[in-house]
């Protein structure tokens, strides 16, 4: 009879320790959010975190602010800003209308690598030679831009 009581707590432990390991095992697993594309991820001049085009890879999700430094056709623009490569970055999309030069807007899209030939008939590029500095470069294919004019 000693042994029959001694199993049923021996049971409960069991039950009880299995209880607590698996407990402490999913408090201990989570999965790992995903980066925000709005997160600072380079260090400024000031020591304080901004967003660059060169923390960025293809693919990427990217949304900014900046001037519009030039227009090349309709849908493919040029916007400069502190956080932007020094050539600028090119934007291909954009409104039907199209954009004005020193136009503030605010553009989302995805980072893409340029290559005249790629991209030429669908955004109605002309004249490659105008778009030699931004060859093999990053550049933003726009999904929405938003003109504060």
């Amino acid at each position: 009879m000693h042994d029959k009581q001694r199993f049923p707590d021996s049971g409960r432990r069991f039950v009880l320790m299995a209880l607590i390991g698996c407990l402490a095992t999913a408090g201990c697993h989570s999965s790992p959010e995903p980066p925000s594309p709005h997160l600072p991820s380079a260090p400024g001049p000031s020591g304080v975190l901004v967003d660059t085009i060169a923390a960025r890879r293809v693919g990427d999700r990217l949304t900014t602010t900046a001037a519009v430094t030039s227009v090349l056709a309709l849908r493919a623009f040029v916007i400069g800003d502190a956080d932007l490569p020094d050539r600028g970055l090119l934007v291909l999309g954009g409104p039907p209308g199209g954009v004005r030069e020193s136009s503030l807007v605010t553009v989302s899209g995805v980072i893409d690598r340029f290559e005249f030939d790629r991209f030429a008939d669908r955004y109605g590029l002309q004249d490659p030679r105008r778009y030699d500095r931004f060859t093999d470069h990053k550049i933003m294919l726009a999904e929405d831009v938003h003109s504060w004019r």
